[in-house]
């Protein structure tokens, strides 16, 4: 646009003041101190006189340089280390199940050896009538209970027996 275009562009019935807004507050280029653009020209494509396309080459499969003999050793490598650490795993886990096994097992010993000793224990008891025991023990024998100043007490030594020479003395 040139300047009288822009001038009449620009005219409105507002006045513009210092507390106005102003329009078009982007200052205009100046074109003196640089070089104008030049106008590009735009230029169709050439057209090809030939009715048919071109065929294209035929694509030739990727060779590729495959893998070399360091990095064939390195996976050979690696692939021993997994099979060694999995097989060392599952014998792990192997013995580890084995061994649950053995502790059920002695487990189901222990409770079996358990109720044997009890039901043998009970035996052993049953005949024994505690009451006759009492009564023999008062009736017949001449035992009776101890008064609390009967019973005397004494200091253990360090060995874990006690021998007993003399009588106990006497508390007076």
């Amino acid at each position: 646009m040139d300047a009288e275009n822009r001038r009449k562009y620009n005219q409105t019935s507002y006045i513009s003041g210092n507390t106005a807004r102003k329009l078009n507050a982007v200052p205009q280029r100046d074109y003196g101190a640089y070089q104008r653009p030049q106008p590009q020209v735009v230029t169709p494509p050439e057209r090809r006189t030939k009715q048919q396309p071109e065929a294209r080459p035929a694509r030739q499969p990727h060779v590729g340089r495959g893998i070399d003999f360091f990095s064939m050793v390195l996976l050979c490598g690696a692939m021993a280390i997994t099979l060694y650490v999995c097989f060392n795993y599952l014998q792990a886990q192997s013995n580890a199940i084995q061994l649950d096994k053995q502790i059920t097992v002695l487990e189901n010993q222990v409770n079996d050896l358990t109720d044997k000793n009890d039901a043998m224990e009970m035996s052993i008891n049953k005949p024994v009538d505690l009451d006759e025991v009492y009564r023999i023990a008062v009736g017949e024998l001449g035992m009776v209970h101890p008064n609390n100043n009967a019973v005397i007490t004494y200091d253990a030594n360090d060995s874990g027996y006690v021998r007993q020479y003399d009588d106990i003395p006497s508390a007076n």
